[in-house]
Formats: structure tokens, sequence, C-alpha cells
């Protein structure tokens, strides 16, 4: 190439780039805890953080016990007490998978708990023991191949779990068919996301023994009691006037888990 080539086209190369027109691209970098040597370290609870995911990666050490994560960063934490501590992702605007565990010889993780959907929604609640002493890794990933997206994440100690109460009225009802009418009502020292309440009734009729069961879902259940109202018939015949006695199954779901209660009482059938 002649010197006036070579000027030209290096005062060429300057004017594309002057006008931005270089082709270099430069890829996005994943988050600083993509992988599992590398998680954020939680110093003490409470704790939060917000972060995309949209560049993190997937590896092969990765947990798989609930769901194959997609994107998947790593949280660290070492518990300084015995305690039963919540991780969840809610806030987060993609659907989460969460895996709790400790290190595993030669690597990767030894899952005690994970969870993918949690309270009716895509992020994900995990509730776990910590042991004083115990140092506890987190991974967080998208579900299976679903993109990932901004996350937001929180440790503290759990809530504690749900209370119940039940109330059942003295007195029913039977109309002419022998079925049985029962009414009371469910409290929870919490708000549940769904609840529902198996009845059972037993009364001695004459020489036999008549026993039915039912059930009903509760939309909710909450520190104002909800009242349920139940109608029975049975199998082995009618209900009649007089002494009965009523067992009742009250089961309550949270984010966290469910929770059930017993109880029983004797009312007075009336027509």
């Amino acid at each position: 190439m002649t010197p006036r080539r070579l000027r030209a086209g290096l005062a060429l190369v300057a004017t594309l780039t002057l006008l931005g027109a270089s082709t270099t691209v430069v890829a996005a970098a994943a988050p600083g805890n993509d992988d599992i040597a590398t998680p954020t370290s939680i110093p003490g609870i409470p704790f939060d953080d917000s972060l995309s995911t949209v560049e993190a990666t997937s590896a092969s050490l990765d947990p798989d016990l609930c769901v194959t994560n997609g994107h998947t960063v790593w949280y660290e934490y070492a518990s300084p007490a015995t305690e039963i501590l919540l991780f969840d992702t809610f806030g987060s605007d993609f659907d989460t998978v969460v895996h709790v565990g400790t290190p595993a010889i030669g690597g990767g993780i030894d899952v005690i708990a994970c969870v993918d959907d949690s309270g009716g929604t895509l992020q994900s609640a995990v509730a776990f023991t910590a042991e004083a002493g115990v140092t506890y890794l987190v991974a967080v990933g998208s579900f299976a191949d679903a993109a990932g997206g901004n996350l937001s994440v929180h440790l503290d100690v759990a809530p504690p779990p749900i209370e119940l109460e039940a109330s059942i009225d003295q007195v029913g009802a039977f109309d002419r068919y022998g079925v049985a009418t029962i009414h009371g009502t469910v409290t929870c020292s919490a708000p549940a996301a769904w609840a529902e309440v198996n009845v059972s009734l037993a009364q001695r009729v004459g020489r036999s023994t008549i026993r039915g069961y039912t059930w009903l879902g509760l939309e909710g259940c909450g520190p104002t009691p909800t009242p349920w109202s139940s109608e029975i018939w049975s199998p082995d015949g009618r209900y009649a006037g007089g002494r009965a006695t009523v067992y009742v199954m009250v089961v309550a779901c949270d984010f966290l888990g469910c929770v059930e209660g017993q109880f029983d009482a004797s009312v007075q059938l009336k027509h």
C-alpha cells in the first residue's frame, strides 16, 4: 500500500469511529453471585437484596430437587443461632425457584428444603431450621427455562405457625329427610390463604348409631371468626331430634405450609 492510500485508510477508520460506526460488542456481565463458588454473603438478619438475573447462568452444580433452575444466583449465610428462618423472593417480577441446603462434600449443595410457588404467586418462600454454627447455601433460579428478571430476596426469622380455634354451635337442626345442619366458626391467628372444615356427626337413634361426614372449603381464615355451616346425611339412616356428637377437623394453609386442629362438642338437634 502506498503512503497516500495508507493515510486515506487511517482517515476513514478515524471518521467511522467518530461517527459511532465501531462494531465492537461488549457482552453484559453476569451477577457477581452467579456461581456457587462466589455466593453473596449475608452478614445478618433481616437481610434484603435486589438485582437483575437476566444475565445469570445455570451450571452443573445447580440443584434440581424441586425443578430445574434457569438463571441462578447464590447466597450464603452462617447462622449464629438455632432458629427457624424464612427466605423469600416476594416482590420479584419473574417465576422463581428457591433451594436451601448446606455445602456438599465434593462441591454442590445438599438440599434440605425447596419451593417453587408460594402463597398463590410465582414467587417462593422457604422456611427452614438453621442450626448455630452451620453455613447455609441458597440457590435462587428462574423456573426451568424461564427468563430471569428483577429479583428481590429477603431473609428473616420466620413468623410463628398459625394457631387455630373453632366453635361449634350447641344447637343444630334436622329436616324431615333426616339431614342435619351444623354451624360454627373458625379463627386463625394469622391470615390463611386457604382453609377447610371436615365435620363428622354421630347420633344414637334407637339401637343404631347414625354416622355422617362432610367437608367444606373456606375462601380464607383470619383473626376475625369465619362462619361455616354444614349439611350432613348418613348412609346409616336419618338423624333425629336429640343429642349428637360433632367432631370437627380444621386445616388452614399459608405460604409456609398447613396446620390442623381437632375439636368436638355435644349438640342438640332440633326440627
